[in-house]
């Protein structure tokens, strides 16, 4: 029989996608992705807002301690089902990406 002699081909991650675990790993790709903007939203609005007259915002660190540190704060919450410790991570990226952002909008005057 013809069939018989056909190598089984393994499903592709499309295929792989409309499976329950497909969907799991979709939703954690879409938690991370929103932490990721959310984290940069949030720390942009409060550096414009909130430390508009702080001199600090304007050092060249600060972001990075801003990152490392929401990140570290974060990382805990990696306990939780939904959350990884990739979500942490992406978390502080986008944390110290928005922190680097407000400070640059508070030096154009923004």
């Amino acid at each position: 029989v013809a069939y018989c002699n056909e190598r089984r081909v393994r499903p592709s991650r499309a295929v792989l996608a409309g499976t329950p675990e497909g969907r799991w790993r979709m939703f954690e790709l879409m938690v991370l992705i929103g932490a990721g903007i959310g984290g940069f939203v949030m720390l942009k609005n409060f550096v414009v807002r909130r430390l508009r007259y702080v001199d600090a915002v304007h050092s060249p660190i600060f972001p990075l301690l801003t990152g490392i540190g929401v990140a570290l704060v974060s990382w805990p919450l990696a306990a939780l089902p939904l959350v990884t410790t990739a979500t942490s991570a992406f978390f502080g990226l986008g944390a110290g990406l928005g922190a680097r952002s407000g400070s640059r909008a508070l030096k154009s005057g923004g």
